[in-house]
């Protein structure tokens, strides 16, 4: 069968024109696996790209992200400075000689002229530095009783002493204190 099979090929002159056509199929066959390969190292190359320049992104992201917050952790350390600088002013030193109502009239003055910083402090903590809510509200809670005791001496009954009123600011001032070092330890983690 191979034979005749040979044999007719050879007598209608059919073996160059099959030959030529299995050697076109067999090229074709050989671009169409060299073209695959080449895509599959094409999409190979570019995911490795993209890969690489969504790892960079995600670093730059992380890097902006962290000065950022480590800007806002300088902004409300300037800001507790600020506040401990109105709490602190000499004339609380010198109680003695300008007198407990003239104390009391400067204390209200500070906590009606720091409650704008209060209040940036106050959102700055809570959107960059949550874990510090804690030293915030501890301020807040001694700043409240200076200011209801404050308020108290003012128009109510005047029943605080030199002494109390002292205690009340300086629970305050330690209370900023131990709010500014929870950020400086923070502070230092993040860095």
């Amino acid at each position: 069968m191979s034979k005749e099979f040979f044999d007719f090929f050879v007598n209608y002159d059919l073996l160059a024109p099959t030959a030529q056509i299995i050697a076109a199929l067999i090229a074709l066959f050989a671009v169409l696996i060299s073209q695959y390969c080449i895509y599959r190292t094409t999409n190979k190359t570019i995911d490795a790209k993209f890969e690489v320049l969504k790892k960079e992104h995600q670093n730059e992201f992380l890097l902006t992200t962290r000065r950022e917050k480590l800007d806002k952790i300088e902004e409300i350390f300037e800001l507790i400075l600020h506040i401990r600088r109105e709490y602190s002013t000499d004339n609380f030193h010198y109680i003695n000689e300008i007198g407990l109502t003239s104390a009391v009239d400067l204390a209200m003055s500070v906590l009606k002229n720091t409650i704008e910083r209060k209040m940036r402090l106050k959102l700055l903590v809570s959107i960059y530095v949550p874990k510090l809510n804690d030293s915030l509200e501890l301020f807040e809670s001694e700043e409240s009783n200076l200011s209801r005791h404050c308020y108290s001496y003012k128009y109510l009954d005047q029943n605080m002493s030199v002494k109390m009123f002292i205690e009340y600011n300086s629970r305050v001032l330690s209370s900023l204190n131990e709010f500014q070092n929870s950020l400086l330890s923070f502070s230092e983690v993040q860095a």
